[in-house]
């Protein structure tokens, strides 16, 4: 209040000034406090809004999208730019632009991939640093920034001063940034930080959800892809193989009776062919059986028939039938068994099968008049079997690989024995059908010992 003439205040003026005063302090503080709880409201509608929306939105893609569309626009921003890190988190990758130009987006999509890596110009981003420190990145204005300089020409494209960088944190660990492009000086006052903190992390937790939902579903997908390819593959196995096994088994048995003489004499070289073409269609057979059982196998065809057995028994029959492969290298055959050993619970056949495979390696990889050692003994609930050989060895690179399908040693010496790769591998399935363990101890040049076990019937009591 003014006068063009001196006047002196009377108490009563004064006082009712003062109150006007006190009066209008409170108007003003009411209203700004009241544009404070507007701006509160505000900010939790929005917070609101975007939890509803994230909370029905599933995939990726449009969740990246709605997220930098709605916040660009909530904080009134130029444009902005939401990447995520790739599975590695070394690299950023494009995710969702909103508002950008048509240049500007050329340019990113052009640098679809982002390195971390401090020493390039994407790792001096500020949405990189956002990323290393967990914390946002906020650059009044870059035409003054020292730290981004090398950023300086790229804002003048894009056309803007000021930036924010907030990193997506869902629990721990960044999974990606978000950035808001102000095309003038933008200050951000603590609680419009806060409030844009919040909304990315509620963002993130969205996002990484949808980012697990999808990976689950590729896994299955490929898991079921997978499941169907071997499905498959195990089918036509069969198939071939048994389609195989009738010709060859014929053609087997007329081999044999050719050279029994039953058709006639043959001369030397009719004699040869013949031996040869024998010898050939013995491994074809062997091949096939060996393919039928692994399909089997893997199918979960393979039945086993379970019953007492002799374990010396089982083990002199399969010695008879390999008599002339180790006579023909003067190999000895031992067999040492614990004395009362007990009677094993085993399929007769595939036990058997155990037993041929280990001694017919053994007797192939074993040098001329040595010897093979199978021995027997009783460890707690079950039987410990081991066919000890003094061959060329196995190295210490091939023994996990050994009990692989199709896995043949690159040791010329092994391969020169032929063989499918199978046997073993055969093997290793038939002792875990049985509820048993098999295993190798080797060294190059120093003979290997195979080891396997197999359930031991319970002694009777008299």
């Amino acid at each position: 209040m003014g006068s063009s003439k001196p006047k002196a205040f009377t108490d009563e003026e004064r006082n009712l000034l003062m109150l006007l005063a006190g009066q209008a302090a409170i108007v003003i503080e009411y209203a700004r406090l009241y544009e404070e709880v507007n701006k509160r409201l505000a900010e939790q509608k929005m917070l609101y809004d975007m939890a509803q929306r994230l909370a029905s939105a599933t995939d990726v893609s449009s969740l990246t999208q709605y997220v930098v569309n709605y916040l660009t626009q909530s904080f009134k921003a130029k444009f902005g730019s939401l990447r995520l890190l790739d599975e590695t988190g070394t690299i950023l990758l494009t995710g969702a632009f909103y508002g950008t130009t048509d240049e500007y987006t050329k340019i990113a999509n052009e640098n679809v991939q982002m390195t971390m890596d401090p020493a390039t110009p994407g790792g001096q981003s500020p949405a990189a640093l956002a990323i290393r420190e967990k914390r946002a990145q906020y650059v009044e204005d870059i035409r003054k920034s020292r730290k981004f300089a090398v950023w300086r020409d790229f804002a003048g494209m894009g056309g803007y001063t000021s930036l924010i960088c907030v990193p997506l944190i869902p629990v721990d660990e960044p999974i990606g940034v978000l950035s808001l492009y102000f095309a003038r000086t933008r200050r951000f006052q603590r609680e419009e930080l806060a409030s844009l903190q919040t909304a990315v992390r509620t963002a993130a937790i969205a996002i990484q959800r949808a980012v697990l939902d999808e990976r689950l579903i590729r896994e299955e997908v490929t898991r079921r892809a997978l499941e169907e390819v071997s499905h498959l593959k195990t089918e036509f196995v069969s198939l071939v193989s048994h389609e195989l096994r009738t010709p060859l088994t014929a053609i087997q048995g007329y081999v044999k009776l050719l050279l029994a003489g039953h058709t006639g004499e043959l001369n030397e070289i009719q004699t040869e062919f013949l031996n040869t073409v024998s010898r050939n269609t013995d491994r074809l057979v062997a091949l096939v059986s060996d393919l039928l059982d692994i399909s089997r196998i893997e199918s979960g065809r393979l039945e086993l028939v379970m019953e007492p057995l002799d374990l010396r028994q089982v083990v002199e029959n399969e010695i008879e039938l390999l008599r002339a492969s180790a006579d023909d290298k003067q190999i000895t055959i031992v067999v040492d068994f614990e004395e009362n050993l007990p009677k094993v619970k085993a399929d007769s056949h595939r036990l058997g099968q155990i037993i041929s495979n280990l001694l017919s390696n053994a007797i192939k990889y074993s040098r001329e008049q040595s010897t093979v050692k199978i021995t027997a003994n009783q460890m707690g609930k079950n039987v410990l079997v081991k066919v000890i050989d003094s061959g060329i060895g196995i190295s210490p690179e091939e023994r996990p690989r050994l009990f692989q399908r199709f896995y043949r040693s690159e040791d010329q010496r092994v391969r020169s024995q032929g063989g499918t790769g199978l046997g073993l591998a055969i093997t290793r399935y038939l002792v875990e059908m049985h509820g048993g363990k098999i295993w190798v101890e080797s060294e190059k040049g120093q003979g290997s010992t195979f080891s396997f076990t197999i359930s031991a019937l319970p002694t009777e009591t008299k």
